[in-house]
């Protein structure tokens, strides 16, 4: 905020009549205060790590800082998988990473994946899909061509699509057996194969995510089945339990916190 718009405020919030000078003088005093609470902040982290793997031995915890002259270090990135987290992932993991604006407008989903690719090396299947995903993710950046925010846009702006093309089609689907579970599925404007017996779809849908929408439910529906038998193990409430079965201990506060000889890192 700039001075006067700070003026401004002041005036209109409080009913005050401040001088430019004035604000200038606070304005000064706020970034002081909050920029010092910064550093120490940053500081403690060498001791937070500390902390971490003695409350929950098994935990991942990495920080990296850039080395500048005069023996200056400047946080640069920070990654924390808790043990707790990091079985239950592993024994009950659902093929989903959630990933927020800054890792797909930073390229941070690569270090995400590699990270989280040495945590699982004792579950080799989980490597391979954790290695196929990333490929997939690759491989639609390249089709799209766009870079960083452009690309989140575009994903989220597609899935809204089809979220909204699914609930109109739902209801308009017509189911031609064409084989023993084999199944041609016609919509308004496209149709799919969906095979139940292997649970593979020609959208891919199931392949990818573990369960199908219109063309599955439809096939199934149709068979007058139950859609729960043919969702993948990762959805049952059984490896739900699995996946929160192992628990997170708590920490200590800071000021218990162990002292770290280590250069304390500064904000960016």
């Amino acid at each position: 905020m700039s001075v006067r718009k700070l003026r401004l405020e002041v005036i209109r919030k409080f009913g005050i009549h401040v001088s430019l000078g004035q604000c200038r003088r606070a304005k000064k005093y706020d970034l002081q205060l909050i920029n010092a609470t910064l550093v120490e902040h940053y500081a403690k982290l060498w001791s937070y790590r500390a902390d971490v793997r003695r409350s929950n031995p098994g935990s991942t915890v990495k920080i990296d800082v850039n080395s500048m002259p005069y023996g200056k270090k400047y946080f640069s990135e920070f990654y924390v998988c808790f043990d707790g987290v990091k079985k239950g992932w592993i024994e009950g993991c659902k093929r989903i990473i959630g990933l927020d604006g800054h890792f797909l407008k930073e390229n941070g989903m690569y270090k995400i994946f590699n990270s989280l690719i040495v945590d699982a090396r004792k579950k080799k299947p989980l490597i391979t899909m954790l290695e196929e995903l990333r490929l997939y993710m690759m491989e639609r950046l390249y089709k799209l061509n766009l870079k960083g925010q452009a690309w989140g846009n575009q994903v989220c702006l597609e899935i809204r699509e089809l979220q909204n093309k699914l609930k109109l089609y739902q209801r308009n689907y017509v189911v031609l057996p064409s084989g023993l579970n084999q199944f041609e599925v016609r919509g308004i404007g496209d149709a799919n194969e969906a095979y139940l017996e292997n649970k593979t779809f020609s959208c891919r849908l199931w392949q990818v995510i573990g369960y199908g929408f219109v063309h599955y439910d439809a096939s199934v529906v149709y068979l007058n089945r139950n859609v729960v038998d043919y969702m993948n193990k990762m959805f049952n409430r059984n490896t739900y339990m699995k996946s929160y079965r192992y628990r997170t201990t708590g920490m200590d506060g800071s000021s218990m916190w162990p002292e770290i000889e280590y250069t304390p890192p500064l904000p960016l």
